[in-house]
């Protein structure tokens, strides 16, 4: 299913909304971030400016949940950082 909420009465409900896509990785400061490393900062710049009282629900996508690109290489579409590759160094998926 879909993970955002964006249409036409959005504004309606929703008053702050930070969406990317496009890439696993973003350039940052001369240096390479992760999409989830993206959604963990926006989080918690949203958690330490949201007006304390307001309520508030959160959704937090961590890894995007969908190739990127078409490129037919092995590995080339979904680019996870080493520490979540190496979670499945030891399985064999069939």
């Amino acid at each position: 299913g879909k993970w955002h909420y964006y249409n036409d009465n959005t504004d309606r409900f929703v008053d702050w909304q930070v969406m990317f896509e496009g890439s696993h990785w973003e350039s940052k400061r001369k240096h390479l971030i992760s999409a989830d490393d993206k959604a963990k900062e926006e989080a918690i710049k949203f958690l330490k400016c949201r007006p304390k009282d307001k309520s508030f629900a959160m959704t937090v996508a961590f890894y995007p949940p969908k190739p990127v690109g078409f490129s037919r290489e092995v590995g080339e579409q979904l680019k996870p950082k080493n520490e979540t590759r190496a979670m499945y160094d030891n399985i064999i998926i069939p």
